[in-house]
C-alpha cells in the first residue's frame, strides 16, 4: 500500500475518534442515485447549513457540490470537510473516485446502520433522497463510518470474482438444466451415478449418444468404446456398464428431432464457460503472486488461491484494520443474540457483512477439515457435544473465524502459518456456549 493511502487511514482513524460533537468539521451527507445525487450539509452537532443540494452525476455536478461545500466551510471558517457515501451498487464509485482525485477525505456508511438510523431520525419508515442524504450524514456524527478504501488492485480482483461468480453461476444453471430438462426427460435413470453433470463420462455420452434410444441402438462393445481413449479405472467399468444396462429398460420418451441441437449449443455453452472461469483464476493469480499475503493466505489450511484472493480483495490492506474482530465483523461471522432480565437467547452469526467473503471463509473451514489435525479437533469438539449436523455447523464457523483470525495475525506480523502456533489457543477458543 503507498504512503498516500496509509496517510488516509491516519487521518480517518483521527477523525473517527474526534468526529462526535466536533463543530469544526463538515459533514457533506450524498445520497446517490444512477442520473444525479442529493447532498446534506451538516456539522457533528447536529447544525444543517443546507438540507437539499442536488446534483447531476458528472464533472460539472461533482464540481458544483464541492463549490458549494468549499464556500460554506470558508464562510463558516470550518476546519475540514468529510464525504460520506452510503454505497449503492456502483453508482457510489465514479462520484468516490472523483473526491479521492482531488484530495478529499471520502468515508462510507454501511446500508444496514442506514437502514436502523433512519427510523431513529423521525420515529418513522420515510424514505427519500433529502432524508437518506441527511441520514448518511448524521451517522457520520455520530462516529458510524468505515474507510473508503480504493486500492485499485483490491478494486481490479473484486471486479475479476464477481465475472467469475456470475460465470459459474451460469455454469451450475446450465447443468440443472441438464439434469432437470434433458436427462429427466430422455434418460432419467442417469440420475444417481454421477453427482457433477458435467462429468467428463457424462460430456462423452452426450455427444455420442444422449438419449436411452441412441444408446439401446448399440450394443455394449460399441458403447463401451467411445470412453476407450480416456484411463478407465475399475469403478468406472462398471458405472459405464450399469449406464447402458439401465438403458436397455429405461421409461425414456423416444428422441425427437430438436437433441442434437439442444446438446450441441448446451455443450458448447459448458465447455465456453468452463474456459472463461479457468482465464478468470489465471488473470487472478498473476495479479495476487506479486502479493506477499497472498502466499502467506495459501500457507493457511483451507485457503486455496480463490479463497485467498476473495480475502485480499475484501480487505484490501491490512493496514486498514486495528484488530481481528473488525475483520470478523467484515465478513459477517461476528455473534448476535438477545439478553433480557432472566433471558437469555441463543447466540446467532449477524450475516451483516460481505456474503462473498463469508462463503468463501465458510468453504475454507470445510476444506481444512480435510486436515487430519484440524479434523480430530472436530472430533473433539463433537465428542464434548453430541454429534449433530447443527454442532458440526458451529464448529466450521468457529473454525472459520479462528481462521480468519489467525490470517489477521499472520499478515499483521508477516509470517507464515504455523499449526503449533494455531493449535495452542485453539482449542480454548473452539468452544460455543450451548
Amino acid at each position: 500500500m503507498n504512503n498516500l493511502n496509509v496517510s488516509r487511514i491516519e487521518q480517518f482513524r483521527q477523525l473517527k475518534s474526534t468526529i462526535r460533537g466536533n463543530k469544526n468539521i463538515l459533514i457533506v451527507g450524498i445520497d446517490v442515485s444512477k442520473r444525479s445525487s442529493v447532498a446534506c450539509i451538516t456539522d457533528a452537532s447536529g447544525t444543517i447549513y443546507m438540507k437539499k443540494f442536488k446534483f447531476l452525476n458528472s464533472v460539472a455536478g461533482a464540481n458544483d457540490i464541492m463549490k458549494k461545500a468549499l464556500s460554506i466551510k470558508q464562510s463558516l471558517i470550518k476546519k475540514d470537510i468529510v464525504w460520506a457515501l452510503e454505497p449503492t451498487g456502483n453508482y457510489h464509485k465514479p462520484l468516490a473516485a472523483f473526491l479521492l482525485r482531488h484530495a478529499c477525505m471520502v468515508v462510507g456508511v454501511s446500508t444496514v446502520a442506514a437502514k436502523e438510523n433512519r427510523k431513529s431520525l423521525d420515529g418513522r419508515w420515510k424514505k427519500n433522497d433529502p432524508k437518506d442524504a441527511h441520514n448518511v450524514a448524521d451517522l457520520v456524527s455520530q462516529g458510524k463510518m468505515f474507510f473508503y478504501n480504493d486500492n485499485p488492485q483490491a478494486q481490479t480482483m473484486k471486479q475479476l470474482l464477481k465475472l467469475r461468480q456470475r460465470f459459474a453461476k451460469e455454469l451450475s444453471a446450465t447443468k440443472a438444466r441438464l439434469r432437470n430438462n434433458h436427462f429427466a426427460l430422455f434418460f432419467p435413470e442417469i440420475d444417481g451415478l454421477y453427482t457433477d453433470i458435467s462429468h467428463p463420462e457424462v460430456l462423452m455420452l452426450l455427444r455420442h449418444y444422449p438419449t436411452a434410444e441412441d444408446i439401446r441402438a448399440v450394443s455394449f462393445e460399441q458403447f463401451q468404446s467411445i470412453f476407450r481413449h480416456r484411463k478407465v479405472s475399475r469403478v468406472s467399468q462398471q458405472r459405464i456398464y450399469e449406464l447402458w444396462h439401465r438403458a436397455q429398460q429405461s421409461i425414456a420418451l423416444p428422441k425427437i428431432p430438436s437433441v442434437n441441437i439442444e446438446i450441441k449449443s448446451t455443450l458448447e455453452l459448458i465447455a465456453s464457460l468452463q474456459q472463461q472461469i479457468t482465464s478468470i483464476e489465471r488473470h487472478l493469480e498473476k495479479i495476487c503472486s506479486l502479493n506477499p499475503a497472498y502466499r502467506r493466505l495459501l500457507s493457511l489450511p483451507g485457503y486455496g488461491p480463490i479463497i485467498s484472493a476473495t480475502f485480499l480483495a475484501a480487505v484490501g490492506s491490512i493496514d486498514c484494520f486495528s484488530k481481528a474482530s473488525q475483520l470478523t465483523k467484515l465478513a459477517g461471522l461476528d455473534l448476535e443474540y438477545v439478553h433480557s432480565g432472566t433471558f437469555k437467547g441463543i447466540a446467532k452469526v449477524s450475516k451483516k457483512g460481505n456474503s462473498l467473503l463469508r462463503y468463501k471463509l465458510c468453504s475454507a473451514a470445510i476444506y481444512a477439515l480435510n486436515n487430519p489435525t484440524i479434523r480430530s479437533l472436530q472430533n473433539a469438539y463433537l465428542t464434548r457435544r453430541e454429534n449433530t449436523s447443527q454442532n458440526k455447523a458451529k464448529f466450521r464457523i468457529k473454525l472459520a473465524d479462528k481462521l480468519l483470525r489467525t490470517a489477521f495475525a499472520i499478515l499483521k506480523h508477516q509470517h507464515s502459518f504455523d499449526m503449533d502456533t494455531f493449535l495452542n489457543p485453539v482449542n480454548q477458543s473452539l468452544r460455543l456456549s450451548t
